[in-house]
């Protein structure tokens, strides 16, 4: 792996380089607190979104008018047209009242910044937005090392999948594949289900892709690790051009020249397609545990948090509050309100930084503005910290230091936060650029920010700055979003009659509108929701069952957030159900009576039957 060819005395020249690469980085986080939160009213209520707006006063700031722009294209737009509003400096709120209750909007903010510079930031709004029932096909890419002996826990990932709207695909490739057949394979699967496939998993030693020639972090241009490659189904990436290297006073592998394997793009050819995200635990000789046992407590520890089996107390933790860069998107998942942050922890004081982390719990933790290496970073520690550390209680955890990009490394410091006891499912590498995480406060998955952050940063947003880049990489599982609902239990499946009749316990949670019912006939195949609306009681009955069906059931909540409110789902959980042999009939005909037996439904469509549902 690269770091076998780390030196000691290459590590401290390093580090003593940092803060050149930092330098021009110190006022952009300055105005990261400037993100809008949103409010809206009732469903029941006229439709209206407000946007709080929030400032940094102590930073000397032109006073000037702040403008609003607002698109209902998601994936964002190029060209804003005019501005919706114009508000004068000082404006804390702006009422949209020209919405619509269960459409969701794009909104963009700009004002000045320091030093003449304008300020952008971005929020969604919505109302009532709807429920994602049908989140497409996920490609789970396992390797043929590690995943027999992980068969229990894949499994149930596999699972966990599906009860939360995903069909699963499972591709097995080799650790020694290069990254282009692991492609093809991924191109293949997207082919065979047009529109289908949405994202992909990397699970275990599958190959990393190199491209580029990118300084991120001031320490010379070099190729980058990049997931991107496999997000981007269409993109011309080539090997052929690219003839550079950075050798002197550095590490031998920062070389990139024709047909040695890396790519030569610095941006993505095209568009990501495909969420993507890697859970990889080779070559971490810091944890005394194996690869395999790595795995298997990260896949225990995305069962437990999809359960909501963890519990949160606060939102954010950072080492410095003004270091909040990629946080500052924090309105629109927490809102202004409520938005605790840790006091401002002293960055040389590491001890701090482990005593909040082993002894609360936060939804996100950000640590950056500080010394790096690939194993460690300035003030926290490093790998070894992680792997002996009792358990480290943050859900997403985000850091940005100097060499963190170069992920796929020994003891990398952002897989080591990954692979630690405690309660964190996914980590990243912040900043160049800014990750474009507002969508998590309205449901969307921590894929489709990383999607966002590749496509939407600097082209579609209004910058320039990092459009496209191969740099951001997401480790951990895409799929994971905020807010996990408890599921509810115990799902039987009775046959009674001609029909089946299912019953439950209910969730635990506060705020549970009712449960959806979904059937299908086998695990492989699509579920299709069978109750018309949302069921109030504990038990539906199913009156046109296939002769043998899957059964899942999920709780349903309005969930309010920094970004209004939408409809979510917990898992789902699961009941099997076989139909007897229906009975004869009996018909009378001029010929005698012949003995009919009426056939059973299998094999048939799925379909949404009549139904009747009961309280308890």
């Amino acid at each position: 792996m690269l770091s076998n060819h780390v030196t000691v005395g290459t590590k401290a020249a390093l580090l003593g380089a940092f803060f050149v690469g930092i330098a021009s980085h110190s006022a952009f986080a300055a105005d990261a607190n400037t993100y809008p939160s949103v409010t809206v009213t009732a469903p029941d209520e006229p439709p209206a979104i407000t946007l709080n707006l929030f400032r940094i006063d102590h930073w000397s700031i032109p006073k000037n008018n702040a403008l609003v722009y607002r698109t209902d294209n998601l994936e964002g737009t190029s060209n804003w047209g005019q501005p919706v509003a114009t508000l004068p400096w000082g404006t804390d709120i702006f009422v949209d009242t020209n919405v619509e209750v269960g459409k969701r909007y794009l909104y963009r903010v700009v004002t000045d910044g320091a030093n003449g510079s304008k300020v952008t930031r971005y929020t969604t709004g919505g109302i009532a937005t709807p429920l994602v029932e049908n989140r497409g096909i996920m490609l789970l890419i396992t390797d043929n090392v590690t995943a027999p002996q992980l068969e229990p826990e894949i499994a149930r990932f596999k699972m966990d999948l599906i009860g939360d709207g995903y069909r699963v695909q499972q591709i097995s490739v080799s650790p020694n594949d290069t990254p282009q057949s692991v492609k093809a394979k991924i191109v293949a699967a997207h082919q065979a289900n047009p529109g289908q496939v949405k994202s992909v998993t990397l699970l275990g030693n599958i190959p990393v892709a190199y491209s580029g020639w990118v300084n991120p972090d001031g320490h010379g241009s070099r190729p980058f690790p990049t997931d991107s490659y496999y997000g981007d189904i269409d993109g011309n990436w080539t090997d052929s051009t690219r003839n550079s290297n950075n050798t002197a006073g550095h590490f031998s592998w920062w070389v990139n020249t024709p047909g040695d394997g890396k790519f030569d793009q610095n941006t993505t050819p095209s568009p990501v397609d495909l969420q993507v995200g890697r859970i990889s635990f080779n070559n971490m000789p810091a944890f005394s545990e194996s690869e395999v046992e790595l795995m298997r407590r990260y896949l225990d520890k995305n069962h437990a948090y999809r359960h909501n089996q963890f519990t949160f107390n606060a939102t954010i933790m950072t080492p410095q509050e003004d270091s909040l860069t990629g946080y500052g998107a924090s309105g629109p998942l927490f809102g202004t309100d409520n938005r605790p942050f840790v006091p401002s922890i002293d960055a040389e004081r590491s001890t701090s930084w482990w005593n909040e982390a082993e002894n609360n719990s936060y939804w996100l933790s950000t640590w950056h503005r500080g010394g790096g290496y690939y194993d460690s970073t300035w003030g926290i520690g490093n790998a070894r910290g992680f792997a002996n550390s009792p358990g480290v209680n943050t859900a997403i955890q985000s850091a940005w230091a100097s060499y963190y990009g170069e992920w796929d490394v020994q003891n990398a410091f952002l897989r080591a936060m990954l692979a630690a006891r405690g309660q964190t499912v996914a980590t990243f590498y912040e900043n160049n650029p800014d990750w474009a995480l507002y969508g998590l406060g309205a449901g969307d998955t921590i894929g489709n920010a990383w999607k966002t952050t590749v496509n939407l940063n600097g082209v579609a947003l209004g910058s320039t700055s990092y459009a496209r880049s191969i740099i951001p990489a997401l480790l951990g599982d895409p799929s994971i979003r905020l807010f996990p609902i408890t599921p509810a239990s115990n799902l039987t499946a009775t046959p009674a009659g001609n029909g089946v009749t299912l019953t439950w316990e209910p969730s635990p949670d506060e705020g549970i509108l009712g449960y959806y019912l979904y059937r299908a006939e086998s695990l492989d195949g699509e579920f299709f929701r069978i109750s018309p609306a949302l069921i109030q009681g504990l038990s539906f009955t199913d009156l046109s069952p296939l002769a043998e069906a899957v059964y899942m059931l999920r709780a349903v909540k309005l969930q309010e957030t920094g970004s209004g409110t939408y409809y979510d789902a917990s898992q789902g959980i699961f009941a099997f159900a076989m139909v007897p042999e229906p009975a004869t009939a009996l018909i009378i005909g001029t010929s005698g009576i012949l003995l009919v037996r009426r056939p059973r439904s299998a094999g048939t469509s799925p379909r949404v039957p009549s139904a009747t549902h009961t309280t308890a």
